[in-house]
């Protein structure tokens, strides 16, 4: 909606009644409509009238189905969530009728946020768009423009409706046989942009967190997505489908840089992979180290096509494991050489070609008061060798006899993995930690039974 018809409405509409509501102020307009100050019995409201030219377009009918989405809202509330009062017709009008928030939205503030409400921001929009989902609803269009941020820059409020979609229709925003992009471009999944999304509960929370993903990023880095790519759009759509954005800045907290680089992953399956809703309301933790145990990176992949021959798939595949081999392999001889453990063998093995596997056992020490043999087997795993996605995975176990402990970890034991587009610091303090709680667990079990194995937990992704 242009300048021009957005200023035609508004002098037609100002000092209107519609739907009981009196307009009274003219607020801002987007693409679709306009959105004005209105009130009703004292109740003051943002009142969003529709385009009647981009109504007709359209399609009435296609109209008054998104009015009634953003109905269901009605009586359903949420701090973090605008709410709904109205919606309806009137006339040739279709309106919608909203929380009057009297503030500034998130891209206009981006660079005044502290660091330190970055955590609590994002809680906040996530837990909004959590309750969404647990209405049988996703919002589509996260981002700056869309979130609300109080004066004191401590309490966020996600807003607009206007594309909202229940999980349980198909269909319901696309007129005719033609499949319309929804949402905004910049921070949309290369899924939603091909209009490629399944119709499922999963297959939405993964655009979801994308689009957090995308709102963190913003913060951290304090410019919008893919803003280099912008102009012109034929760029920003490549970017959208190709560009994985790297999250580096070094004042930034561990965990939340690693939980954005997860979040937009190019492909649904690994965001979901890598991302749970929990993770965007954790604490913060001030070890970077734990940190990064508990999130996995997912960082920009270095560019696989050159303006040489590009890489075979088997020559990529075989470039992956030996660099994913020879990372676990330092990580564990640098751990053991800084943390003094005692005297150890290793094993490797290459189960498959995308698999490798690592075995270290550690001889029992007066010394360190170690009284039985323990093993760490780390596991690593080229998933998808051109999205860079590998899995890491790690068991522990001891027993009395060097015999009894097996070459392999068992398939039921307990383990601890992380996933993603693994960096060289992600690996080696992954196994570091493993290593540490596994030398600490063997330390404090006493091994039952000659010739026994016992398995260790090793933590939080058992």
């Amino acid at each position: 909606m242009d300048k021009y018809s957005a200023e035609k409405l508004s002098t037609e509409l100002l000092g209107k009644t519609i739907g009981g509501w009196l307009i009274e102020k003219y607020i801002n307009h987007g693409k679709s409509a306009v959105v004005f100050l209105a009130s009703k019995d004292a109740q003051r409201a943002a009142f969003k009238v529709f385009d009647p030219e981009i109504v007709d377009r359209y399609g009435r009918d296609a109209q008054r189905k998104r009015i009634e989405r953003e109905r269901s809202l009605i009586g359903k509330s949420h701090p973090n969530l605008v709410s709904v009062y109205d919606g309806g017709e009137q006339r040739d009008f279709l309106f919608v009728v909203m929380e009057y928030f009297d503030g500034k939205n998130l891209a206009e503030v981006l660079l005044d946020i502290p660091p330190s409400e970055f955590r609590s921001l994002i809680s906040q929009i996530a837990s909004a768009a959590k309750f969404l989902e647990e209405a049988s609803l996703a919002h589509r269009d996260i981002k700056p423009e869309n979130i609300g941020i109080s004066s004191d820059m401590k309490s966020a409020k996600l807003l607009d409706f206007g594309v909202l979609r229940p999980f349980d229709l198909s269909n319901i925003t696309n007129e005719g046989d033609q499949l319309y992009f929804i949402g905004t471009l910049q921070y949309s999944p290369p899924e939603l942009l091909f209009r490629e999304e399944e119709q499922s509960i999963e297959a939405w929370r993964a655009i979801t967190f994308y689009q957090l993903g995308a709102v963190l990023h913003d913060l951290l880095m304090q410019k919008p997505l893919f803003e280099e790519f912008r102009n012109p759009y034929a760029r920003l759509v490549r970017a959208v489908e190709k560009e994985i954005p790297l999250i580096d800045n070094p004042e930034a907290d561990a965990d939340l840089r690693l939980l954005a680089q997860n979040c937009l992953a190019k492909t649904p399956g690994h965001r979901l992979d890598t991302v749970k809703w929990e993770d965007f309301c954790q604490p913060k933790v001030a070890d970077p180290m734990e940190a990064a145990r508990r999130r996995i990176a997912q960082h920009r992949v270095a560019a696989l096509q050159s303006s040489e021959a590009p890489i075979s798939p088997g020559d990529l595949l075989g470039t992956q494991i030996f660099t994913l081999k020879t990372l676990i392999f330092s990580a564990v001889v640098s751990t053991i050489k800084t943390e003094s453990f005692p005297r150890y063998s290793m094993t490797e093995m290459n189960k498959e070609l995308h698999q490798y596997l690592l075995r270290v056992l550690f001889e029992p020490s007066e010394k360190s008061g170690l009284g039985c043999y323990f093993a760490v087997y780390c596991q690593g795993v080229v998933v998808d060798p051109t999205a860079n996605f590998h899995e890491l995975r790690t068991w522990a176990c001891v027993s009395s006899t060097r015999e009894a402990v097996p070459a392999e970890p068992e398939s039921s034991a307990p383990s601890r993995t992380v996933k993603g587009a693994l960096i060289e610091q992600d690996i080696r303090l992954h196994i570091q930690g493993c290593l540490l709680l596994a030398y600490a667990g063997a330390l404090d079990t006493a091994v039952k039974g000659t010739g026994a194995v016992q398995w260790l937990k090793l933590g939080r992704d058992e």
